[in-house]
């Protein structure tokens, strides 16, 4: 069996020198701090640090009993019960000598004194304040020890990361609330050409083709694409302009006023109506990229 095709894409040189030197530009682009449940797509502008130790205090990884590992040495053995600690509370009870413990659901942070937790399967309940251990542990024996997750001052994600959707999560299980983020790149789009219509009913479609006219398509795929697949960039306007150099120049300097990046379609052919090149190029703008 053949290997399946492999398709490359080679841009020219002097393309490339182009993109790099926008993408360059971009990296300059204002920051904005924004919290984490709405930095989905988004470009970070700086390193984002863990405030504090992850978890914060030891805790347990089982539902069962929190103890002090060498109570438990001599298996089974008795131990009385002094409390119940819940995940999301913070314990106020202490588990201490001689011979205590307290019940500790998963997640929860263990109560002072205790540096180990038995699993409730390896533990029999006597009464309401005493419990038989049957299973000794050793120091921090199932039990997610203080900064086990993350440590204060590590980077959680670097500079230039695109926030995605399961970055948010985790974010906020670091304690993050928010992040600094690039600003949306805005793009404006000038379609050009005088067959261009815009329709606002379906039933214009198939008119505008018997009249000879077109449909514009290519800017509202741009559109579409951008919105779908480039998050960090946001559409801030579209027009259909004729071939005609005052009406493109015009709207590029319009839109220029409003944009960081303009997109136009159309217009870059040998054609004698085809103005968009020259057009462009005569507003010496900072970068400019043309399509092979």
């Amino acid at each position: 069996m053949k290997p399946p095709h492999e398709y490359k894409f080679v841009m020219p040189p002097h393309e490339l020198e182009e993109l790099t030197n926008a993408i360059g530009a971009l990296s300059a682009i204002d920051e904005e701090k924004v919290p984490v449940w709405e930095s989905m797509g988004r470009v970070l502008s700086r390193d984002v640090v863990v405030p504090i130790d992850i978890p914060p205090h030891p805790k347990a990884a089982y539902d069962g009993y929190a103890v002090r590992s060498q109570d438990t040495s001599k298996a089974p053995t008795r131990l009385r019960l002094v409390g119940y600690v819940h995940i999301g509370e913070v314990p106020s009870i202490e588990v201490g000598p001689p011979m205590e413990t307290a019940y500790v659901t998963t997640g929860a942070y263990l109560p002072s004194g205790a540096d180990a937790v038995v699993p409730e399967e390896f533990v029999d309940v006597v009464s309401n304040n005493e419990v038989v251990i049957n299973k000794p542990v050793k120091p921090w024996d199932n039990v997610d020890p203080a900064g086990d997750f993350a440590r204060r001052g590590e980077a959680a994600l670097r500079e230039g990361t695109v926030i995605m959707p399961w970055d948010i999560p985790a974010l906020l299980e670091l304690g993050i609330g928010e992040v600094w983020v690039r600003r949306r790149v805005r793009i404006f789009i000038v379609a050009t050409g005088s067959e261009l219509i815009e329709v606002k009913a379906p039933n214009e479609v198939l008119d505008a083709i018997i009249n000879g006219k077109v449909v514009e398509s290519t800017a509202s795929f741009i559109g579409n694409y951008v919105r779908m697949y480039i998050p960090y960039a946001e559409v801030v306007g579209r027009t259909i302009v004729p071939d005609d150099r005052e009406a493109i120049r015009n709207a590029v300097m319009k839109a220029l006023d409003m944009a960081d990046i303009v997109i136009t379609t159309g217009g870059t052919g040998p054609s004698g109506i085809d103005y968009v090149y020259e057009v462009t190029k005569s507003l010496n703008p900072r970068i400019y990229i043309r399509g092979g």
